[in-house]
This record gives C-alpha cells, sequence and structure tokens, in this order.
C-alpha cells in the first residue's frame, strides 16, 4: 500500500463534510474512503459529503467502486456525492467509465469554518496508511 495515502476530513457547520484524498485509490486504500464516507455521514449527521480528488494520483475501477457506493448510500439518506477537483487520472477514468454523468461534480469548495469531530476514542480529523 502506498506510503502517500491520506483522507483527510473537515466537517463544516453548516452539516456538510469534505474529505480530501491523496495518493492512490486502489483495492487497498478504496475501502477506508467508503469507511470514512460511511462514518460521517452517521456520526456526523451529514448528507453532503464532498469528496476533493485533486491530489488522486491514480484510481482503479475499486475506487470508482467506492465513490458509486458511497453517492447510493447518501442518496438513501436524503444526500448526495459530490467530486471537487477531479484529477486529469480521475476525469480521465470517469470518462472511459462512463460514469462523469453519474456524479455532481463541483469547483473547489472554500475553506468555511470546520470544527473537529471528537469520539469515544478521541479526535478523528485525519486518517492515513
Amino acid at each position: 500500500m502506498p506510503d502517500d495515502f491520506t483522507i483527510t476530513i473537515r466537517v463544516k457547520l453548516d452539516a456538510t463534510a469534505e474529505l480530501v484524498v491523496t495518493g492512490e485509490l486502489d483495492l487497498l486504500t478504496a475501502p477506508m474512503l467508503r469507511d470514512a464516507i460511511a462514518a460521517f455521514a452517521v456520526a456526523a449527521n451529514v448528507v453532503a459529503v464532498a469528496v476533493n480528488l485533486a491530489a488522486v494520483t491514480f484510481i482503479d475501477s475499486s475506487g470508482i467502486h467506492s465513490l458509486i457506493d458511497a453517492d447510493r448510500a447518501l442518496r438513501r439518506l436524503g444526500g448526495r456525492l459530490h467530486l471537487v477537483e477531479p484529477s486529469t487520472v480521475v476525469e480521465h477514468v470517469l470518462e472511459l467509465s462512463g460514469l462523469g454523468q453519474h456524479f455532481a461534480i463541483d469547483s473547489p469548495q472554500g475553506s468555511g469554518t470546520c470544527v473537529d469531530v471528537d469520539t469515544d476514542d478521541g479526535p478523528v480529523a485525519s486518517w492515513s496508511r
């Protein structure tokens, strides 16, 4: 697994969450993204989730599948997954797979006001592997 894969999570006061993903999104790292989205959608009562993919250097079908699963789960809750600034690599895979129109693709989100989310085990603000 690449050492540079990270997911940084920011929960904003307007009940939205932004996950910033860096590195390779593949068979080994995609479950981390899927779990992070699910955990924050439930724990923070957030249904508007943006995933910033600007720093993703590789994505395979597992990465795409995790994004589709997350979008489906959020839609069941009345929300939607938004992709922010997909890298050229991500755009290319979305285009080739025919999924470019499936996702809401947003321009960069403002910095906003973020708060840390605390769990019984301590703060959860950034995951890396």
